[in-house]
């Protein structure tokens, strides 16, 4: 059998398979949102309608005989949340094959993964700089910020998932957040409770967040009390962060942080015969949101 050798005149065909190779090991490596609580989800639709309903209150007494009391699971407040594509693309000139001058595409490849995968760093971080903006795309339908004191409830009320007075990130302050969650009520305004899990901070802020976690002793008072938070949630650093001071507590609400993926990153290779380039391009959509606000308690420090 002939041996295969590669040269100028087939060195596209393998450019391509090395491209996407470096492509797909680049998006192999884990992004940092994956780790601060956002749930995956795929979508084969433009937009997805969120609905809240607030179910039944507690059973009544029902005496002998008596009619059975009726009650109505209460439509609560929607939100529709839109995918958006981001794309990328590299071309790779004839020459540059013919010359086997690949390393260049190859690492080119690499940053178009890279690209995507900031992308969807930047779009993750932008939920939680937002968190606290009426006006921006989280906040939720019922005319508060994602974090706030004031959620209405379907059947009257409100709740908070931001603690009434916003303090630095401290034993104290997060035992507040700890008896928010414990409190937190569902739509039918009785308490449900939701258990924190996660507690995200920028990445300066990590060493701080570690010791009033971890330390088997209360870290911030001389007396050195048994430290009632120790292996109580997770701690996840974020680069990304937009403030260093805010800080915020993921629960284990099933509609809270999701990443909805329309398509997910992908790699493509495709001929412009009038410049004599050959283009790869890497393509995906997804959107970020928080479905339900008990789904995250934010501070605002």
């Amino acid at each position: 059998m002939a041996n295969t050798v590669v040269l100028t005149g087939n060195i596209n065909a393998a450019l391509k398979e090395t491209l996407l190779v470096a492509f797909r090991n680049e998006t192999a490596k884990k992004p940092i949102w994956k780790d601060c609580g956002f749930k995956e989800i795929n979508s084969k639709d433009l937009f997805e309608d969120i609905q809240e309903y607030a179910g039944l209150g507690p059973a009544p007494e029902k005496k002998q005989g008596a009619q059975m009391a009726v009650d109505v699971i209460q439509q609560g407040y929607g939100k529709r949340i839109y995918q958006t594509a981001y794309a990328v693309m590299m071309p790779v000139s004839e020459e540059a094959i013919r010359f086997n001058k690949y390393r260049e595409a190859i690492m080119g490849s690499e940053s178009i993964a890279e690209a995507l995968r900031l992308a969807q760093e930047i779009k993750a971080a932008q939920v939680f700089a937002d968190a606290f903006d009426a006006n921006a795309a989280v906040a939720t339908t019922d005319g508060v910020a994602l974090c706030s004191t004031a959620h209405k409830l379907a059947k009257g009320g409100t709740f908070a998932n931001r603690p009434s007075a916003d303090a630095a990130l401290s034993h104290s302050s997060l035992e507040q957040i700890m008896q928010l969650c414990r409190t937190m009520p569902g739509g039918n305004g009785y308490p449900m409770g939701v258990q924190p899990e996660i507690l995200l901070v920028h990445s300066d802020k990590i060493e701080t967040a570690e010791r009033i976690t971890m330390s088997p002793l209360q870290n911030d008072t001389a007396n050195h009390t048994y430290n009632t938070l120790k292996g109580k949630v997770r701690v996840q650093g974020n680069p990304f962060f937009a403030s260093v001071t805010n800080w915020f507590v993921v629960t284990n609400h099933k509609h809270g942080l999701h990443c909805i993926w329309t398509a997910r990153p992908e790699f493509k290779e495709y001929s412009v015969e009038s410049q004599r380039n050959k283009v790869y391009d890497g393509y995906e959509m997804f959107a970020m949101d928080c479905f339900d606000p008990r789904g995250l308690i934010g501070v605002n420090a």
